[in-house]
């Protein structure tokens, strides 16, 4: 049997099942929130924790940017020549 291909949600399938955030998104998210505040006089006026605030779909983005990250070095690991898999192990530590 093959296998399944996991479909992969929306922005508005991940809100409305109520998906936690990868901590990177959390993370970065953060960090970006805090240097446009301090440094760009809160150019992008960050806001999360209520519905459609852009924090929380930027934080999604995030979550998907990841998510397709992991996915490729994963294929990679799986699928990949050994320099492929030198490549992709460099990638999780830095990813860390």
């Amino acid at each position: 049997m093959g296998t399944r291909k996991k479909k992969e949600l929306s922005i508005n399938e991940r809100w409305e099942q109520g998906k936690a955030h990868d901590p990177r998104s959390e993370a970065l998210y953060k960090s970006i929130a805090e240097i446009d505040y301090e440094m760009a006089d809160d150019s992008f006026g960050f806001k999360s924790g209520g519905d459609g605030d852009n924090g929380e779909t930027l934080m999604y983005l995030l979550d998907i940017h990841f998510e397709r990250k992991d996915k490729t070095i994963i294929v990679v690991k799986e699928e990949g020549t050994d320099d492929e898999l030198l490549a992709a192990s460099a990638a999780i530590e830095k990813i860390k």
